[in-house]
């Protein structure tokens, strides 16, 4: 009898642990809603916020556990075509995240994860149609964020679908928003060309303004340019009416002793001549002005200057 006691407490053992693994159970803090059924019918609910830790139930069938994740679910709706108030086309997606917040309204939905995610995407791609349809084009694309409106549509969204979400499923819709916005292949094609005409007449209007400057400013030029030529040919002539007064008062001096001046003429045309100092072989009789180099000049006094 001896040699079986150890057997026997080790069967109870075992025993025991499987009896305590059908009647507890454990909840997890940051995940867990764990419902608790009794042929069916759900009779107790622990939360992990509220809840966790070791719990205890009936063996099954009589209880048995149902978990639930209490996390927030992400989930992202189809690319969907849908018409703006003045009938232009435009593809939307949405995205959302979700939870249980409701249990037991859960559990008698009947559906799991996937299914009441298959819900929502319907029920979002109704809910979208209908409020995109009562904003225009310019409220979801525009260069102007005051005039952009998509927080506002995505919490219209939002608060068409709460309550209905809430009522069937028990879940709730903790944040919701526009994802993309494009336009159809169709629509595209169309936008696209008169989005070029637009900036093709756009960069006609700079080049017309630019030429039109252009214009204005080589007319102020050539105003300039010829107000400047009027001045320098008044100053010119200025200068030579000046220059012709100084050459007369020299002329007339000149004329009270031209052999003087035939001189100092020579004189000049000699300086003139060998600037370069370049030298020169030639015929004194030929370079009349050479004549002084040869014979000095008279300094007899002319008849005329006798008194």
């Amino acid at each position: 009898m001896k040699k079986h006691i150890g057997i026997i407490i080790l069967a109870m053992l075992v025993l025991l642990t499987l009896l305590l693994y059908t009647v507890a159970f454990t909840v997890d803090e940051t995940r867990d809603i764990v419902l608790i059924t009794k042929f069916g019918e759900v009779k107790r609910v622990y939360t992990g916020t509220q809840d966790a830790g070791l719990h205890f139930k009936w063996p099954a069938p009589v209880e048995r556990v149902v978990r639930l994740d209490s996390r927030g679910h992400d989930l992202k709706s189809v690319y969907k075509q849908t018409s703006t108030q003045k009938q232009m086309q435009v593809m939307v997606s949405t995205f959302c995240t979700w939870r249980i917040k409701k249990p037991v309204r859960f559990i008698k939905a009947k559906k799991d994860i996937t299914g009441v995610e298959a819900s929502i995407r319907s029920l979002l791609g109704t809910q979208m149609t209908s409020v995109v349809g009562g904003y225009d084009m310019e409220s979801l694309v525009n260069t102007n964020a005051k005039d952009m409106k998509l927080q506002e549509i995505a919490a219209k969204i939002k608060d068409g679908l709460e309550d209905k979400l809430l009522q069937e499923y028990g879940i709730e819709i903790m944040t919701l928003g526009i994802d993309a916005l494009g336009l159809p292949e169709s629509v595209s094609a169309a936008v696209i060309e008169n989005m070029k005409k637009e900036r093709e007449k756009e960069a006609q209007n700079y080049v017309s303004q630019g030429e039109a400057v252009a214009t204005a400013i080589v007319g102020r030029a050539k105003a300039a340019s010829n107000k400047i030529l009027a001045f320098a040919d008044r100053k010119a002539k200025d200068i030579e009416t000046q220059g012709e007064a100084e050459a007369a008062k020299a002329y007339s001096k000149f004329e009270e002793d031209p052999q003087f001046g035939m001189f100092l003429r020579s004189m000049d045309t000699l300086r003139k001549t060998f600037k370069d100092r370049t030298t020169f072989v030639l015929d004194s009789d030929m370079i009349p002005a050479l004549h002084w180099l040869r014979q000095k000049p008279s300094l007899d006094v002319y008849p005329s200057q006798v008194k």
